[in-house]
């Protein structure tokens, strides 16, 4: 199988392939599952914090775009989509909790889910 060539850095001069050490994305341009952010997600995530006034929708504190005290554009349901509706400001400290809640509900549920029949085998059959 043929191997891709490397792609230049998309900054103009830069001399590195990509990723270019110097000119990485900002921490928000990709989720935390690695998957690009929508298109201008930065004017979306700038958007929600400003419609939840600068603040953590779980406890209040005042989040910032970046540095100490960064706020997260968190999806209220996972499976809810981008739109503004299933989008609400947290700061990292109750994004980390409520990260950590969904995957302790998710492992629950996992346990607790009947075994999946071994395949070409009918229930109860020989």
């Amino acid at each position: 199988m043929p191997v891709a060539a490397p792609r230049a850095c998309p900054r103009p001069g830069c001399r590195y392939t990509q990723p270019c050490p110097d000119h990485q994305a900002q921490s928000w341009a990709t989720g935390a599952s690695g998957r690009a952010m929508p298109p201008r997600w930065a004017r979306t995530r700038r958007r929600i914090f400003g419609r939840d006034g600068w603040r953590c929708r779980s406890c209040g504190q005042v989040v910032t775009l970046h540095g100490p005290g960064h706020g997260v554009c968190d999806h209220i349901d996972r499976r809810g989509g981008d739109h503004d509706a299933n989008l609400q400001t947290l700061c990292q400290p109750c994004s980390d909790a409520k990260t950590q809640r969904e995957a302790a509900e998710a492992r629950r549920a996992l346990r607790a889910a009947p075994p999946a029949p071994a395949a070409g085998l009918a229930p109860g059959g020989e």
